[in-house]
């Protein structure tokens, strides 16, 4: 039986800006549990019940019961980023502040959180209190010429058959060792696994989180594949080839 009543607003202390804040840096429910000094992640899911919290399975984060979306909304809002959902939700709050809001969900100062929000295409609406989609930023499409393209003749085309006959063999492989749009590869590279620390932009790193939540790809395939694809790139691909058939 739910704990949480949607009628009141919920209530925010130390211990919930800590738990949130958890999730919006990739953490698991049973990590955040261990570390606020649960058991397990039940007895916090009924702590957070009883402040007026409730799990939401579509963002993978506890947000306010007043917040909870009907089914239609969800639907509506399916393809929303989840930070980006988090993101609203927290100015649905009453007395939401943009500096804390902004310091929770991992970003410097609100100008770096508001930057986000319009690179998502979202910006702030004044008289809703929040950040809403603006279609105005997403690309729109040139309009369709008129005019038909004049026919082409197969000698048009020699050129360019002469250059890929030349580069046959290539092709051949590229074609062969390809992967659907979209789709990450995954690379069983051999030998035994070592720690490796490196120093980068924390922008940079942020990006790295998100992608690895939003694809469901763990940070060591993230950086194993794009060492793979660098090195295919830019001149070790015989080595890299080697090594993955060895």
């Amino acid at each position: 039986m739910s704990l949480a009543n949607s009628a009141e607003p919920a209530q925010y202390n130390e211990r919930v800006h800590q738990i949130i804040q958890g999730f919006s840096e990739g953490k698991t429910r049973e990590q955040i549990a261990q570390e606020v000094g649960y058991k397990n992640y039940k007895s916090m899911d009924m702590y957070l019940r009883r402040h007026n919290f409730l799990w939401d399975t579509h963002q993978q984060t506890y947000i306010p019961a007043s917040h909870k979306l009907s089914l239609e909304e969800l639907h509506s809002q399916a393809s929303v980023p989840t930070k980006v959902a988090n993101i609203q939700s927290l100015f649905r709050e009453p007395g939401a502040d943009a500096q804390t809001i902004a310091r929770q969900m991992g970003f410097r100062d609100y100008q770096e959180l508001a930057q986000y929000m319009g690179s998502k295409g979202f910006r702030w609406s004044g008289e809703k209190g929040n950040y809403v989609f603006d279609s105005s930023r997403t690309p729109k499409e040139s309009p369709t010429q008129s005019r038909s393209p004049e026919p082409q003749t197969f000698e048009t085309f020699l050129p360019l058959l002469t250059l890929l006959e030349s580069h046959q063999e290539r092709l051949t492989e590229l074609l062969l060792n390809s992967f659907e749009a979209g789709q990450i590869p995954r690379y069983g590279i051999p030998g035994i696994l070592t720690t490796k620390s490196i120093h980068m932009s924390h922008l940079l790193d942020r990006l790295s989180r998100e992608f690895s939540r939003e694809k469901n790809i763990s940070q060591r395939d993230l950086f194993e594949v794009a060492l793979v694809q660098f090195f295919l790139r830019y001149g070790f691909e015989k080595e890299i080839q080697e090594l993955l058939h060895s």
